[in-house]
């Protein structure tokens, strides 16, 4: 007998600060109607709507539980901007140029997440945490030898090789031998925005990636280059920076 499929999914995203909820709802004929989460995203523009009854934007149905996560993920990356508010959001004085960089090869340590119930969320702060104590951190400052000063956060999407899967970095730019008990990743010459945050507080690196994903990418020319992105921490009390490869439309 098949596995009963559960009568409410609770539906979530996170990359790269992207962070959005929803539920699904099952039908008589066993289909999700999925509406956004109001509980969990106090910012999004229906705040009239119930978060009692959790009446939240809908968004789609999907035929089946496995559909309705992969659907979801493919809509924040499609859809998410027109549905968010900036009411109450700190403004941003924003930074940003335009690069052309040669193929950059970083060196650091790597962990795979469950995107599912918010597994990512609680695992990558704390993925840093035991980087800084353990002085993985410390050591990979020191090899520093490329192209991006200080440490970066790369975020590689995975969902083609697994389902709602990923896979985090903490690496550093380095060229030459790679050193034991560390692995290395290759990104090829692309075009890169760069913006800089207006702060230093964690907050900062937040805001400049709600900037991004609701402001800057729903009114550019540019698509998105299918590689990683970055988060570069340079220190030296400098703000940290995103990194997002774009092509020409």
């Amino acid at each position: 007998m098949a596995e009963e499929q559960p009568a409410v999914l609770q539906l979530g995203y996170y990359k790269q600060h992207t962070n959005v909820h929803a539920l699904g709802f099952r039908e008589e004929d066993g289909a999700y109607q999925i509406v956004l989460n109001e509980e969990e995203d106090r910012d999004l523009a229906d705040s009239r709507m119930s978060r009692r009854e959790v009446e939240g934007t809908y968004l789609f149905t999907a035929p089946d539980a496995s559909s309705a996560y992969q659907c979801f993920h493919e809509w924040v990356m499609e859809n998410s901007a027109p549905y968010r508010s900036w009411r109450g959001v700190h403004r941003m004085n924003v930074n940003e140029h335009v690069i052309e960089q040669q193929p950059l090869t970083f060196v650091g340590i790597k962990q795979t997440f469950s995107c599912v119930d918010g597994e990512n969320l609680r695992g990558i702060p704390k993925m840093w945490q035991e980087a800084m104590a353990d002085g993985i951190e410390e050591r990979l400052n020191g090899f520093n030898n490329g192209a991006i000063p200080g440490l970066v956060g790369i975020c590689v999407d995975q969902r083609e090789l697994h389902e709602n899967q990923m896979e985090y970095w903490i690496a550093t730019s380095h060229s030459g031998e790679v050193h034991e008990g560390l692995v290395t990743i290759e990104l090829p010459a692309s075009r890169w925005v760069v913006f800089e945050a207006d702060g230093l507080e964690p907050e900062a690196i937040q805001r400049l990636w709600h900037h991004i994903m609701t402001e800057w990418f729903p009114s550019t020319s540019y698509k998105h280059a299918g590689i990683p992105e970055l988060e570069v921490y340079r220190g030296h009390g400098t703000p940290p920076q995103v990194w997002i490869p774009v092509k020409s439309v």
